[in-house]
């Protein structure tokens, strides 16, 4: 799950997959903006079918997050 997350990222920050460790977060990757931010919530709506509300977008703000994140939501593979 993780490296899907890293690759989805990558797409919407547009680095390199290599360029996006897995702790990856605003503070270690510069291109993870507040516009980034919302474009990788849009794209994890339509990878895993998921609905994520505005109270909830602050607080995914790193891989870890939205790992756990997806799990409560009831997405297969994310452990």
């Amino acid at each position: 799950m993780r490296e899907r997350l890293r690759e989805l990222a990558g797409q919407t920050f547009g680095v390199p997959v290599t360029d996006v460790p897995g702790d990856a977060s605003p503070e270690v990757l510069p291109q993870w903006d507040s516009l980034n931010h919302i474009e990788l919530m849009l794209a994890l709506e339509l990878e895993y079918g998921v609905t994520i509300s505005s109270e909830v977008l602050p607080e995914l703000l790193s891989l870890g997050a939205i790992e756990e994140y997806l799990e409560e939501q009831g997405v297969a593979g994310v452990t």
